[in-house]
């Protein structure tokens, strides 16, 4: 119902993965996605609570500007944040899609199987 306009639903990385830029590669396979399927705005909705202030210095460091707050959406006491990114002209996509999932998988492996719950 837009012109270009997506929303990125959720993306996750297990706590023990984190900080070692498996979100940030996530994130930037998604917005290069958007991008050669003619997208030209990203939105992402999430919560105010602490448990995501990291998924938020993940937006924030990407780009991503705070669009809006819905209070106590969630809850009473957790709010909706809507941060939003302008994309700008479509990017080419790695020459394969399993070009970028070697990217993705190689950071993962980085990570003990028995520290991702496995």
């Amino acid at each position: 119902m837009t012109q270009g306009t997506y929303d990125l639903y959720w993306i996750a990385v297990d706590p023990a993965a984190q900080g070692r830029g498996i979100g940030r590669a996530l994130l930037a396979q998604v917005e290069a996605e958007v991008q050669a399927r003619g997208g030209r705005l990203l939105l992402i909705d999430t919560s105010d609570t602490l448990a995501y202030a990291s998924a938020r210095r993940l937006y924030e460091t990407s780009g991503y500007r705070l669009e809006a707050v819905v209070h106590s959406f969630y809850a009473p006491g957790d709010s909706l944040l809507i941060f939003a990114k302008e994309l700008g002209q479509a990017q080419r996509l790695p020459e394969t899609p399993a070009a970028y999932q070697v990217t993705v998988a190689n950071l993962v492996a980085e990570v003990p199987v028995s520290a991702m719950g496995g």
